[in-house]
């Protein structure tokens, strides 16, 4: 049997023991897939607070809404959704406020000025980062997840629910763009 099968079958195995009230599952079930849903939040949201906290708040209702899991083999995908809906409302929120800040300060606006000279591999990062955050979001998230989190390919096709080829086209793709916009900058 392949290792990759092996995972999801595990995974699906712990969904059902966290279905049957083993609570200890469950935290197997967030600390596998943790990482990965604080980068789904994160990348939607783009703050780290509203994050954490979407991230949080995804997994107390992914904790109370597990007896409606239909397909227990699908759990990371399902999970996504929560993460991607979860941040959403936070980002909303936070706009929403921002807005009403703006509103009260007259419209003012706020400069910050950068006092410290970035060294030359500060750039390069930020470079990439930037290069990073022009990516489609489809391509982003799996250099996220791989290379920030260190999830394996395997895990992160069973997080967004597809066939481990597409993301590993993904990542090819992904690098492929990221090379091309790194070498006209």
């Amino acid at each position: 049997m392949a290792l990759w099968w092996r995972k999801v079958k595990e995974d699906t195995f712990l969904v059902l023991a966290a279905m049957a009230g083993d609570l200890e599952a469950f935290d197997e079930l967030v600390r596998r897939y943790r990482p990965a849903v604080l980068t789904v939040a994160y990348q939607v949201s783009g703050s780290w607070d509203d994050a954490e906290d979407a991230t949080q708040e995804t997994f107390l209702i992914a904790l109370k809404s597990l007896p409606t899991l239909r397909e227990p083999r699908r759990f990371g995908a399902w999970l996504h959704a929560i993460a991607r809906h979860q941040a959403m409302r936070r980002l909303n929120h936070r706009q929403r406020w921002e807005f009403d800040e703006l509103l009260l300060e007259r419209w003012e606006s706020k400069v910050e000025e950068d006092t410290f000279e970035r060294m030359e591999k500060q750039e390069r990062y930020e470079q990439l980062h930037r290069a990073l955050q022009d990516l489609p979001e489809m391509y982003r998230l799996v250099v996220w997840l791989h290379y920030f989190e260190d999830m394996p390919l395997k895990r992160i096709a069973a997080f967004l629910g597809v066939p481990l080829t597409t993301v590993k086209w993904r990542m090819h793709e992904a690098k492929r763009l990221l090379r091309e916009r790194m070498s006209k900058a």
